[in-house]
């Protein structure tokens, strides 16, 4: 687990304790119930703040492993020859304008989940193309570890979309 979200789960759980003795408390008087009440608001306060510090982490998180991801797979491509250029990556496989790739990366923009499900879609028929026609496993296999990463990133995707 990485350290940032050790440190928000190790907060929340402090929070979520501190709560629990809160409430255990019997106040003596109504000042001590409100001192009481407001503690425990300030901590649910606290507890909503790390959970979006969570999520916003595992975002970005989300959005480095894409634009490697990308990266990765237009090397790929362009090592095998599918692929002449950026401009062909982003016309062909992403389906998209020319410039698109360039513009995801250096833009450090998050890519939409439609195009990772054009990638896969791309891959699966380099896979078929090289099973059928040219019979080298080996390019089929480095292209089936990369529509089980791109399938990953997209559980992945979709995970964060149900989190909001």
């Amino acid at each position: 687990m990485k350290p940032e979200y050790k440190r928000i789960r190790d907060m929340i759980q402090q929070l979520t304790n501190s709560n629990k003795q809160l409430r255990d408390v019997e106040p003596t008087s109504d000042t001590e119930k409100e001192n009481i009440d407001q503690q425990i608001l300030a901590n649910q306060e606290r507890k909503k703040r790390a959970e979006l510090e969570k999520i916003e982490l595992q975002k970005q998180e989300l959005k480095e492993d894409l634009t490697h991801f990308i990266k990765n797979n237009y090397g790929l491509l362009r090592k095998l020859g599918l692929i002449k250029s950026q401009a062909h990556y982003s016309y062909e496989v992403l389906g998209r304008c020319r410039t698109y790739f360039n513009t995801v990366i250096t833009e450090d923009r998050t890519p939409p989940l439609n195009m990772l499900s054009r990638i896969s879609e791309t891959i699966t028929q380099y896979i078929q193309l090289y099973e059928m026609e040219n019979g080298d496993m080996h390019i089929a296999h480095l292209l089936q570890e990369q529509l089980t990463r791109c399938n990953q990133l997209i559980g992945k995707y979709i995970n964060q979309i149900m989190i909001r």
